[in-house]
């Protein structure tokens, strides 16, 4: 490949890691706030998505695993944890 090409991979793979980021820390605040307002499975479903795009997150793990403790879901909870 030429340099020109490497460059592009490199800004390509940069950009992408801004946007995961991103992501992350919006649907983290997001996903509080539905939590916050008893909306806690619009929040684990928020979250479930968000780790299908990015599962080594260790902050969407615990949130989510927080939910479903908080809604009585011991069993998901624990699911969570294990993956």
């Amino acid at each position: 490949a030429l340099p020109e090409d490497s460059l592009r991979s490199e800004r390509a793979l940069a950009f992408n890691d801004i946007l995961t980021g991103l992501l992350v820390e919006i649907g983290t605040t997001w996903a509080a706030y539905l939590a916050d307002t008893d909306n806690l499975e619009e929040a684990t479903t928020l979250l479930e998505r968000i780790l299908q795009i990015n599962y080594v997150e260790e902050i969407l793990t615990m949130q989510l695993y927080k939910y479903y403790l908080a809604g009585y879901n011991p069993l998901k909870a624990r699911e969570t944890l294990e993956r």
